[in-house]
């Protein structure tokens, strides 16, 4: 069979993400299309901003922001099925989950309307998408979680799901991008920190003026039977990156 090569993308927190990395991400896509077996997502694929606790009683808490996120999404998730219209998977982040907390606390009412399910508002079978139970075995030593922690610096969360985690681990959240390594006897495990697809430009809950200590990147996974070797691609500010000696840009 041969070495598979698998894609997971970083959090995307869309509408929030960052353009010019979608479109670079989309053409690697159709690029390598005929070579992906799957394209994962590690949660926060939505930011839900209107829905969020912060939110609850200011002008922020509008049903029409709400649609325009569902609406952008719907867009950039066609651009992403037109360039893979393989296996597309995802796990849902804190961000994701908005959406269930806002119905069992401010609109219970409307909790249990199969219209409001995650995958049916979010359009996501119409678009090819499977929102998989965390934790997701991508491949079999290798397990992805969203991840609820935040480490001071990049990496260092990575090495705290090892110590809780069994296998090699990939995750989010932390929107920092970092591989590490550990080894123990003959096992040598690793952990992996994906980055974010999210403009840090956009963050408007961060200080005045202030850029967070994000970086921007997704990884990839080599596949071949038990034994699974991560990449990760960092990306630059112009939205491009590396991947097997190639640049792919906007």
């Amino acid at each position: 069979m041969g070495t598979e090569l698998k894609v997971i993308l970083s959090d995307l927190q869309l509408p929030y993400h960052h353009v010019k990395a979608i479109d670079a991400v989309c053409g690697f896509l159709a690029d390598q299309s005929n070579r992906i077996v799957e394209v994962h997502q590690v949660g926060d694929f939505f930011d839900f901003c209107a829905i969020s606790s912060f939110s609850a009683g200011t002008p922020l808490e509008d049903g029409k922001d709400l649609q325009r996120e569902i609406d952008v999404a719907e867009q950039v998730m066609l651009k992403i099925g037109k360039a893979y219209p393989g296996l597309k998977t995802r796990i849902k982040g804190n961000h994701d989950d908005r959406l269930n907390r806002y119905l069992a606390t401010r609109a219970r009412g409307l909790a249990g309307l199969r219209s409001l399910d995650y995958d049916t508002l979010t359009l996501a079978r119409e678009y090819g998408w499977e929102t998989k139970p965390e934790p997701y075995k991508v491949a079999p030593t290798t397990q992805v979680v969203h991840g609820l922690a935040v480490r001071a610096r990049a990496g260092y969360t990575a090495h705290a799901h090892m110590e809780r985690l069994a296998g090699n681990i990939v995750h989010g959240h932390t929107h920092r991008a970092a591989i590490v390594y550990r080894t123990v006897g003959s096992n040598t495990r690793w952990a992996m920190e994906v980055g974010s697809l999210m403009d840090r430009r956009k963050a408007f809950y961060l200080p005045a003026g202030g850029l967070a200590d994000w970086q921007m990147a997704i990884g990839a996974l080599y596949i071949d039977g038990n034994d699974t070797w991560p990449v990760l691609m960092e990306i630059k500010s112009d939205g491009s990156f590396v991947f097997e000696g190639r640049r792919y840009r906007p």
